[in-house]
Order: C-alpha cells, then structure tokens, then sequence
C-alpha cells in the first residue's frame, strides 16, 4: 500500500525565505543520516519550548510545554528537557515515515541548489515527523517541534522562542 503523507500546517508558519530538508525516516540510511544531523547541531538542536500534533481529520494540539527529542536506533522519544527517565511520547522506528527540517536560508546561498548544504542551529526553524499509528497507514500524526515560530489558533497566540539552556 502506497503512503500518502498529509499536508502539514508547519509550511504556512515558517518565514518566506524558508529552505528544508526531508528525511526518509522509514529506510535505516536516511534515519541515521537524520540521527547525525542532531548529533552535530548539539544538544540544544534537539529543545524546544513548543510542540504541536497535526492529526489527519484537521485536527491539532498545540503545547507550550518545554521538550527534548532523544534519538535510538529503536525509535524516537519526546521527554522533558534533560530528563531520561520519563517521556511524553515514544515513535517507535516502524511508525517514522518522513522527518523535515525547516531553515532560514542564507542570502548569499544559491536558492537552485542546496545539495551539499547544511544549516547552522541558529538557522533552525521547526521540524515535522510523520508518523503513522497503524498497518493501513491511514492514522497519521505529525509531530512538529518550533525553534521560533508564531501561531494564531481561535482562542491564543502562541510565541515559541528558541530554547536556551539558561533557562
């Protein structure tokens, strides 16, 4: 059965001059080549002060709770910041589809051709995972993570700024 992923609310947020990479998370080459990205941003490539899941129906969940995704070779796990004993979620490694990293391009950048190109952390946008739940990959869920970004829901604005170990 062929997967078709959902549009993500993410691409609407991010500023005009916004470059991403995509991650094929279910093949082991491009989750690792993900995994190594994070490890050589840092630690702090990997907090954040905001979440949202993106549900198929249109639905979304929006936190301003503070978050730290923590990378295995099993999957995926989204816990409070520095703490390893406890998670909010776990993905397992069968259940990631596609990771992206959304990134403020460079003036100075050709915009035809980013092969090659690695963004700096202060670069760093938001991130989407898509994962899907069950076999028929109809139950999907976008899990995205915001470095800086605004969000007018009906009832708040919500303003991520990045995290900063400080804090």
């Amino acid at each position: 059965m062929n997967w078709i992923p959902m549009l993500s609310m993410t691409e609407g947020m991010v500023t005009p001059n916004t470059g991403f990479m995509e991650f094929n998370l279910q093949m082991p080459m491009g989750y690792r080549e993900w995994r190594g990205m994070f490890t050589e941003l840092g630690v702090e490539s990997t907090l954040f002060n905001g979440y949202a899941l993106q549900y198929k129906d249109g639905g979304k969940k929006i936190s301003d709770t503070a978050v730290q995704l923590h990378f295995f070779e099993h999957g995926l796990y989204i816990a409070p910041p520095f703490v390893t004993e406890e998670y909010y979620f776990h993905i397992p490694i069968r259940e990631l589809k596609i990771g992206k990293v959304y990134f403020d391009l460079p003036k100075e950048q050709n915009l035809l051709s980013l092969e090659g190109y690695k963004p700096k952390r202060e670069q760093l946008q938001a991130i989407d995972i898509w994962s899907c739940l069950s076999e028929d990959m109809e139950e999907q869920i976008i899990y995205s993570f915001f470095y800086e970004v605004h969000i007018q829901t009906d009832s708040r604005i919500y303003h991520f700024e990045r995290f900063r170990l400080q804090q």
